[in-house]
């Protein structure tokens, strides 16, 4: 899927720079479909690449001067997740209330020195500001 905006932005018509982006993906063989804020376009990867090649060439050509544009990958058939139990981002099984610990990690006891530098007092006064 190809997303794209083309600017400047006229209120008062349809800029040339928009008609031919869109132009570019409809002659691609994309499926396009103008929305408020840009234009969606669906097809296969090679009719996607050839789109964006040409709009961006083509758009810039006629007076756009900014052009956004987002490329996604959308799956065919996207395969269901496997069940299984949760695991921790090292892969290790999960505890029942989350990851667990790694040994590297510091206990987490009430006497335990805080980490980072301490904060400064908040100011009371005038003291320290500048006029």
């Amino acid at each position: 899927m190809v997303e794209f905006t083309t600017e400047p932005f006229k209120l008062n018509g349809f800029p040339e720079h928009a008609a031919t982006a869109r132009r570019a993906a409809e002659e691609a063989g994309l499926a396009v479909s103008v929305g408020p804020f840009g234009t969606s376009a669906e097809g296969d990867a090679e009719q996607a690449l050839a789109a964006v090649t040409r709009l961006l060439r083509e758009t810039l050509a006629v007076g756009a001067s900014r052009i956004s544009l987002q490329v996604s990958v959308l799956a065919d058939d996207p395969a269901p997740a496997e069940p299984g139990p949760p695991t921790a981002p090292d892969g290790a099984p999960a505890a029942p209330d989350g990851p667990p610990m790694t040994q590297d990690a510091p206990p987490m006891t009430p006497d335990a020195p805080p980490m980072g530098p301490p904060m400064a007092p908040p100011l009371t006064s005038d003291e320290g500001r500048t006029p």
